[in-house]
C-alpha cells in the first residue's frame, strides 16, 4: 500500500506544482520526499487513527506527527 501512497503522489506532482500533500483512508502511516529534477516534495499519508492515533502539526518552521 505504501508504493500506491507513493505512485499516487509521484503522478499527483507530474501534473501539478506542489510542495506537500497529505492523503489519508488508507491507514498506513507514511513520509515520503521525493525530488523530480531540480522540484522537491513531501507525501504525507496520515494513517490509521485506531492503530497509531496522532496528530499531524503544520507550521512554518516545521511538519511532524505528534502522537496522541
Amino acid at each position: 500500500a505504501i508504493d500506491i501512497i507513493r505512485t499516487h503522489a509521484k503522478n499527483t506532482f507530474e501534473r501539478s506544482r506542489f510542495n506537500l500533500i497529505v492523503t489519508g483512508h488508507v491507514h498506513i502511516q507514511d513520509d515520503f520526499e521525493f525530488k523530480n529534477g531540480q522540484r522537491e516534495a513531501r507525501s504525507i499519508n496520515l494513517g490509521g487513527w485506531y492503530d497509531t492515533p496522532c496528530a499531524l502539526w503544520i507550521t512554518p518552521e516545521s511538519t511532524k506527527f505528534e502522537q496522541l
